[in-house]
């Protein structure tokens, strides 16, 4: 099987992950060497989409202490239960506890 190195740059390391037509890109956050230690999910958040109308985001990433970003934020837009399980995925694939602030739109 040859090796997708899209997915690979993403963090995907095979299983149930969302597509990624699912997430939009992921923005760089700047860090100063802080340890992430945990998996942060939390939203909504409300986003203007390319159609004008506004729709909810979620967001997953690695967080400190002080649930400040560590490394990549994921914007999850599709749905609440696609965000808890990359948050969940993140949370196994790293051996970080959870930290679920989510909730439905």
């Amino acid at each position: 099987m040859k090796h997708d190195h899209r997915h690979a740059a993403r963090g995907y390391t095979g299983g149930a992950f969302p597509p990624a037509s699912a997430l939009s890109a992921p923005s760089r956050e700047p860090s100063t060497m802080r340890t992430a230690t945990h998996i942060l999910c939390k939203g909504p958040e409300p986003y203007t989409g390319r159609d004008g109308d506004e729709h909810p985001e979620w967001v997953v990433c690695a967080a400190d202490d002080d649930l400040e970003p560590v490394g990549r934020v994921y914007r999850v837009r599709k749905s609440l239960d696609l965000a808890r399980r990359l948050a969940a995925h993140m949370a196994t694939d790293r051996r970080l506890e959870l930290n679920d602030e989510s909730n439905p739109a």
